[in-house]
């Protein structure tokens, strides 16, 4: 039912890392795009589609992780909450590095929300038929009976 995940191919991946890119390297002026999200927060959603491929191409390389099937919701989860700990808690507090907003973590969790839907959408488009199907076939319908 999956496809195999290409890992730092990933087209997610490549399109992630092109945009952090360019929104840390600043080569738009700032808020160019009108508004605060894109410079405040958008590299903070990006995080999990770019640097999750890179953890999980090693741990494939180092035969930490045997298969080629897209990250499981486990596998979002665990970074997610390491990296929400650190740079929202131990950087700011015992390094006096950056600044703990709340709404770093959001970003955190929305990226990493959308990066599992994607990676995951063969299973979706499934199950998505298959409610669809349900819905469809409990529509009550008129049916004209013979001889009446």
């Amino acid at each position: 039912m999956n496809a195999n995940f290409k890992y730092i191919l990933d087209p997610l991946f490549i399109f992630s890392s092109t945009l952090y890119t360019v929104n840390k390297l600043s080569l738009f002026p700032p808020y160019w795009w009108g508004h605060k999200f894109i410079n405040a927060y958008l590299n903070d959603v990006l995080l999990i589609p770019v640097m999750l491929p890179i953890i999980l191409f090693f741990s494939r390389l180092l035969k930490f992780r045997e298969k080629y099937s897209p990250p499981m919701l486990m596998e979002i989860v665990m970074p997610l909450a390491i990296w929400s700990i650190a740079f929202e808690f131990i950087g700011p507090y015992f390094f006096e590095k950056g600044t703990s907003d709340p709404f770093d973590v959001l970003a955190y969790c929305i990226g990493g929300i959308i990066s599992w839907v994607i990676w995951n959408r063969s299973i979706f488009l499934y199950h998505w038929q298959n409610i669809v199907c349900l819905i469809l076939n409990s529509i009550p319908y008129n049916r004209v009976r013979d001889g009446v």
